[in-house]
């Protein structure tokens, strides 16, 4: 066990000194890894395809997209989001530019995040057995509420807990095609 933690350690220090992106080491992670970011702005967008927990170090470890797309997409089962800032997404409302988006997953946690100048704050699509607890979402400012996004999105998601989020210029909590979700 203690080389596995070792090993995860040095992932988490790959950046800091071989300037390799966030992508980079979640393509080397192995599955089930903890990688922990210190604080610091870190570039997206990126995108997670297996289990993982990405933590942070507070509002100080911050994802900043490149205003294009979505920042943080996931596309597996079995991944924790917690302890972060996200900023900095695009603004195509028919691309679902956002902050954190889910695609086809079950058991994501999406917990203690700080999701601002986005166009939707976490959009979750066809998943499952989720949380999202405890974030603050805060949609772009500079466009009337009509043309901004929701805040959080659930599209053919079910049994999900959404709970303690607080939503700020956000044009919409929504729920469609989704059930047995509660919301708190």
């Amino acid at each position: 066990m203690k080389k596995i933690l070792f090993f995860i350690t040095l992932f988490c220090t790959l950046p800091l000194f071989a300037d390799q992106s966030i992508n980079h080491i979640i393509a080397h992670a192995q599955a089930g890894s903890k990688i922990t970011l210190p604080k610091g702005v870190f570039r997206g967008p990126i995108v997670i395809d297996k289990p993982l927990i990405l933590e942070g170090s507070g509002k100080e470890s911050i994802i900043q997209g490149d205003g294009n797309g979505t920042v943080i997409m996931i596309k597996s089962s079995y991944v924790t989001i917690q302890n972060l800032s996200i900023t900095n997404s695009g603004h195509q409302r028919h691309r679902l530019d956002s902050g954190i988006k889910v695609d086809q997953a079950r058991h994501v946690t999406i917990e203690n995040c700080h999701i601002y100048k986005t166009l939707f704050g976490i959009i979750l699509f066809d998943t499952s057995h989720s949380k999202i607890i405890n974030n603050t979402i805060k949609s772009y400012q500079d466009s009337v509420i009509d043309n901004r996004g929701d805040g959080i999105r659930l599209w053919n998601s079910h049994n999900n807990l959404i709970a303690k989020n607080h939503l700020i210029g956000s044009r919409d909590l929504s729920l469609n095609r989704s059930n047995h979700n509660q919301i708190n």
